[in-house]
């Protein structure tokens, strides 16, 4: 009988202790993988001064492995600047619909630059340019600065850019940018 008692102390100190314990944990990893699956998005047009119709200044990238390119200087009539980070799984899954766009109408004036903003892209951007088949310069922004100018709060973040640098469209979050939404809006800011 006292065998039994034991027994039953030690199961219950186990449903009371460890099986709450182990909910916690469940749900702490859970949470984690969400976060991770989700980058978290604020709302970035709340006090943010990239809102359709803005001018913004004329501005400075980075090209990865190269130097800096300013954006007066592009030629493109219609510019993505898409924020994107490796480690952020939107980012990733958004990318290819991004590739797509760009192959289908760089020759009628559209561009795009990509601004990495992983803590070592030199580690990461390479196999992820490969394994994303990222067939255009991908730029970064060690110090931030053009994160500072299009109020960079979260990644995935897209604008799309006119060549005066007025703002025509912003996006929060991932996007099929393949879409025939997107084609119709970026065929008549094209003009074409």
């Amino acid at each position: 009988m006292e065998t039994d008692d034991r027994k039953n102390s030690k199961t219950g100190v186990i449903k009371r202790v460890f099986l709450p314990l182990v909910l916690v944990l469940g749900l702490i990893l859970v949470t984690l993988s969400l976060m991770k699956q989700y980058s978290v998005r604020q709302d970035i047009d709340k006090d943010s001064d990239v809102s359709v119709g803005a001018s913004l200044p004329d501005f400075e990238v980075q090209e990865f492995g190269k130097g800096p390119v300013t954006y007066s200087k592009i030629k493109a009539k219609v510019v993505l600047v898409n924020f994107w980070a490796t480690w952020c799984d939107a980012c990733v899954n958004e990318m290819p619909s991004i590739v797509q766009l760009r192959d289908s109408y760089k020759q009628r004036g559209f561009d795009v630059i990509a601004v990495n903003v992983d803590e070592e892209p030199e580690a990461v951007l390479p196999s992820a340019i490969r394994s994303l088949k990222i067939d255009f310069p991908v730029y970064v922004d060690p110090e931030g600065k053009l994160g500072d100018i299009f109020d960079l709060h979260a990644v995935p973040f897209t604008v799309i850019l006119d060549k005066n640098r007025k703002v025509l469209f912003v996006e929060n979050g991932e996007r099929n940018w393949n879409s025939s939404e997107v084609r119709s809006n970026l065929e008549q800011w094209l003009g074409i």
